[in-house]
């Protein structure tokens, strides 16, 4: 196999043949690049999780897919959307049905997610979980807390709201609070 060192805040490249076998405060893990065992979806495009990271979709050929990094663990499935549209608003003690509403501000509380979209069921925006602190070339962390977004539907009798994962990542939706206008 191929033996890959990983220091999150380095990303050079190293050929350790020449090593002896000593490690001294780093990490060695085994990585691959081609999985087999997908007989079952031979010919179906396939999304791909590797190492937490989102990889391009790819095709299963011969029972296996070749990948263009090398990874520890690999998630491989059919990708789907997951669709998420909460119950019509209600204002404890008044009545808003009927009446136009705009949502302006929506805050969102997450358990361990990356890669949620929300808006209207005609269009989304990305909710961004990477912080400009994490390091580019690693996935980040998984989410837990709460996000505040701004909403761009408009004046609408029904303002729904619409969460969607499109990508093969977790999303848990612990609550959605949407602060809004009520006219009429």
């Amino acid at each position: 196999g191929y033996f890959s060192l990983r220091d999150k805040l380095d990303t050079t490249d190293w050929d350790t043949g020449g090593y002896d076998a000593y490690v001294s405060g780093g990490t060695v893990e085994k990585v691959d690049n081609t999985f087999y065992g997908l007989g079952h979806l031979e010919g179906e495009t396939v999304s791909v999780l590797g190492d937490g990271a989102v990889h391009a979709d790819v095709v299963v050929s011969s029972a296996k897919v070749v990948l263009t990094d090398y990874f520890n663990k690999v998630h491989i499935g059919k990708g789907f959307e997951s669709p998420l549209m909460p119950m019509k608003l209600a204002v404890p003690g008044a009545n808003i049905r009927g009446k136009k509403k705009r949502i302006h501000q929506i805050i969102f509380s997450f358990y361990k997610t990356l890669g949620a979209q929300f808006g209207t069921t005609e269009g989304t925006d990305r909710i961004h979980f990477r912080k400009n602190t994490d390091p580019m070339g690693y996935a980040p962390p998984a989410f837990t807390g709460e996000k505040l977004q701004t909403f761009k539907g408009g004046y609408e009798l029904n303002g729904d709201i619409y969460v969607t994962q499109k990508q093969p990542l977790p999303m848990t939706v612990r609550s959605i609070t949407a602060k809004l206008q009520v006219y009429g």
